[in-house]
Formats: structure tokens, sequence, C-alpha cells
């Protein structure tokens, strides 16, 4: 997510976006993001609670999403010794698969390139915001493949305790808060002038302890799923 978002400032400011436009844009980007995910968790807790065998749904689902985090753990653990071994962030095997991130790429340049249109003023404006929500939609999509391995397991737990599933959506609607507001810290940063080569730096500086730390939220994750079953 914050990958993708970077190549989306980057590219309002390659195309010629004003800083005022760009705020706008991409706040309609990300309020996209926050939309989507919040009604594929609608969904899922909609299917979910009228399914018959919920119960036996639910083990299925903690037992292969804890097994799946554990080996997602370990790849995590492999790349970051790898990386602090070699530097060479290529060699990184748990990322966004390649051809997902050209559709995504695609997407935004089709989306977002003010330079295929002439109108001004409001309209203009209202287009591209138009653009970037529907384009913020489509994203998040193709981004759930690698994101559902937290949402998933997230709503089963919260639907198997009675108590949390009166409060249900309250909850759904804090965790997708949460889940953009790193992606509104990079935007702001990303409009008031740090660059993608800035932003690339400093994953580079950080890609071990963030892939240390990230081994071991899905080894706990995985952990916590498979006593849960």
């Amino acid at each position: 997510a914050f990958t993708v978002l970077v190549f989306f400032i980057s590219f309002l400011t390659f195309v010629g976006y004003k800083r005022g436009e760009m705020f706008v844009v991409g706040g309609a980007f990300i309020l996209s993001v926050f939309l989507t995910y919040l009604l594929i968790g609608i969904g899922l807790f909609k299917v979910l609670m009228q399914t018959e065998i919920f119960y036996i749904l639910s083990r299925i689902i903690y037992i292969s999403t804890g097994i799946l985090a554990i080996f997602l753990g370990l790849i995590s653990l492999y790349d970051a010794f790898i990386f602090k071994k070699t530097k060479d962030a290529e060699r990184i095997k748990l990322k966004l698969p390649g051809l997902i991130k050209k559709q995504i790429h695609g997407i935004i340049r089709e989306a977002t390139d003010v330079r295929k249109d002439t109108s001004s003023g409001f309209g203009r404006l209202f287009k591209f915001t138009l653009s970037a929500f529907v384009c913020g939609f489509l994203v998040s999509l193709l981004e759930s493949v690698c994101t559902g391995q937290l949402y998933v397991p997230t709503i089963v737990y919260i639907l198997g305790i009675s108590e949390l599933r009166l409060k249900a959506f309250i909850y759904l609607v804090l965790y997708n808060l949460m889940f953009i507001l790193p992606l509104v810290g990079i935007f702001v940063f990303g409009v008031t002038g740090v660059t993608s080569a800035d932003f690339a730096r400093f994953a580079q500086r950080h890609i071990f302890i963030i892939k240390f730390n990230t081994a071991l939220i899905f080894l706990l994750l995985g952990s916590v799923l498979l006593m849960l079953r």
C-alpha cells in the first residue's frame, strides 16, 4: 500500500498536478481505499454471519491462515537476513507480485494522466478526483491479495466472540481507519515535498528492521490463530 501511494504521488507530480489539486485527488484516492476495504469487510461479515456452518468455517480459516502466517513470517525473516547480507532489495521474496504491481501502475497512469485532458477549472478537477476515486477502488481490490491475510482472520475473530459481534461494525470502521492512517501520513509528506527517492532511501535504510518486525507479527498472528482453533 505504501509503495503504491508513493508511486501515485510521484506520478501526480510528474504529470503536472498543483499542490491543491494533489490534496483533493489524493484524498479521493485514500477515501476510496478506506471505503473499498470497509465494503469488503461488510460483505464478509454478511456472508459469514448467515452461514450455518460458521463454527466449522471459522476453524478452517483459523488453521489455514495460521499456517500461512507462519510461512509468511519465515519468508519475511529470510528477506530480512538476505537483505542485511546482500543489500539487494531485488532478492526479497515477500512483496506485491510484479504482475499485480504493473497492473496497479497502469491503472494509476490511465486514471490520473492530466496530459490527456484539455478542460480546465472545476470540471477538470472533478473529473480527475472521480478518476482517482475509481483508481483507489481498483487498486484496493488488487492489493487485497496481500492484505487479506490479516483482514479475513480479524473479521472471523470478531464474529466468533458474541460480545464483539454487536460492536462489529464499529471495530471494522476502526480497523480500516488505522489501515489508512499511515497512508495519510505518507501522502502529506509526499505532497509537502518528500520525493519518491527520499522514500526509497528511507526504506533501504530500514528494510531489515521492517522485515524483521513483520516476521514477528506474522509468527505471533499464526501462533494465536492456531491456538484459537
